[in-house]
């Protein structure tokens, strides 16, 4: 029964128009796919005059018993954690998962998996479970190299202001050397 209805569905979602509001294609601002009501006096699309765009009317909806249901005919619902998981009823209900960080989304999908839950927004579970893990080293790696990269500046930091504390006590040295030069030229004695 659901399954015929579901077909329905389907075809009329093809024979359904995109509901477009008034003048859209008149102004630019005016987005395509976005539905008001005309509500002129003299608006030509009110009167459903003949070339003016469809309006919304109760024959364009879906079957009462499908309305809502995904494509597979599973109740949709929406989860964010392992609590609200354990509620879903793999028989009628297909899970969608909500946006959460990536250790909750490895989590439900592992759970899911061993359930025998359907996952509604992934096509596959292990391709998305190995995504995750692919994911997952290269930021492990990432944050190494990005931690071995600031090592390596603070060492080169270091080394410079040491050779530049070299330089400096080189060049003091050397300062002090000629000031005894001149001292010893200076205080020489003539005899």
């Amino acid at each position: 029964m659901s399954k015929k209805l579901l077909e329905l569905r389907k075809k009329m979602n093809k024979k359904r128009p995109s509901f477009n509001r008034e003048d859209y294609n008149k102004w630019k601002r005016i987005k395509k796919g976005t539905w008001r009501k005309p509500k002129g006096i003299h608006s030509k699309s009110r009167h459903s005059f003949k070339g003016n765009f469809p309006l919304v009317k109760p024959g364009y909806r879906g079957p009462k018993l499908v309305r809502g249901l995904h494509f597979s005919g599973l109740v949709p619902v929406v989860v964010y954690n392992l609590k609200e998981l354990s509620v879903v009823d793999p028989k009628t209900q297909g899970v969608v998962i909500g946006s959460v960080g990536m250790r909750k989304r490895v989590a439900l999908l592992n759970e899911c998996k061993s359930k025998g839950i359907n996952v509604l927004n992934f096509k596959d579970i292990d391709a998305a479970l190995k995504a995750c893990d692919e994911l997952i080293v290269k930021k492990k790696e990432f944050k190494e190299a990005k931690k071995k990269a600031k090592k390596l500046s603070k060492e080169k930091i270091k080394k410079k202001a040491e050779e530049k504390k070299a330089k400096a006590e080189s060049e003091e040295d050397k300062k002090e050397k000629e000031r005894k030069d001149m001292e010893k030229i200076l205080t020489k004695r003539v005899e």
